[in-house]
């Protein structure tokens, strides 16, 4: 869809003539009947503002951060006597991803300062910041410290957003569910860490009434 060169005179009705003037419909479509120019909505939107962020939230986890790997497995004999001659695999994660998981824990409530989880819907924000590796020769190490050159090697960002946002449920929301956008970020830097940015949306019902699709409050 191409940008129009001249809209500042374009009567703007609806939602869809607000979008293809570049404009963000839900800041001033729907309000009142009666066409509107850009200028216009321009001026409503500087009036009478409609935030997209109603609470924003921002962690910090010190250290390196372990990400999420497949699941552990060890044969354990069953405890029912019929089942003796058989074997189970017992599944658990890895000790240190569940010892970074609680630590990061602790500092996410820390930081939190007694405030409750979010409930609404949620944009999160995650930058990974792993150790400059020592093979690098001078010349990376700078680009990478600028952030010029960023990781692109094992482990993959997915797994570094499922650890973290596993350690974060109960702290900075209530179920990972809620996450309606996620950006996960690699970078480099001398001081490992995690930085977690969570934004909460404007729910366009009432959450408590609408619990059909909203179930945290059921």
């Amino acid at each position: 869809m191409g940008w129009p060169t001249d809209t500042s005179s374009r009567p703007l009705g609806d939602a869809v003539a607000i979008l293809e003037c570049g404009v963000v419909a839900v800041k001033c479509g729907g309000r009142d009947s009666g066409p509107r120019t850009v200028d216009q909505c321009l001026l409503r939107r500087a009036a009478d503002p409609l935030p997209l962020i109603q609470a924003m939230i921002e962690i910090t986890i010190t250290g390196f951060c372990q990400p999420m790997r497949a699941p552990q497995g060890v044969i354990t004999p069953p405890l029912p006597k019929a089942m003796r001659d058989k074997y189970f695999v017992r599944m658990y994660s890895p000790a240190e991803v569940k010892k970074w998981q609680f630590d990061a824990k602790k500092l996410a409530i820390e930081q939190m300062n007694g405030k409750p989880p979010l409930k609404g819907m949620l944009d999160v924000s995650i930058d990974v910041y792993l150790p400059v590796p020592k093979s690098m020769s001078a010349q990376k190490t700078r680009l990478a410290l600028e952030g010029l050159l960023r990781p692109i090697t094992r482990p993959d960002a997915d797994n570094y957003s499922k650890s973290v946002c596993d350690s974060m449920t109960g702290v900075l929301w209530c179920d990972d569910a809620q996450i309606v956008s996620l950006h996960v970020n690699k970078w480099y830097s001398q001081k490992p860490r995690v930085i977690v940015q969570v934004g909460e949306m404007p729910y366009p019902l009432n959450p408590v009434q609408d619990k059909e699709t909203f179930p945290l409050f059921r």
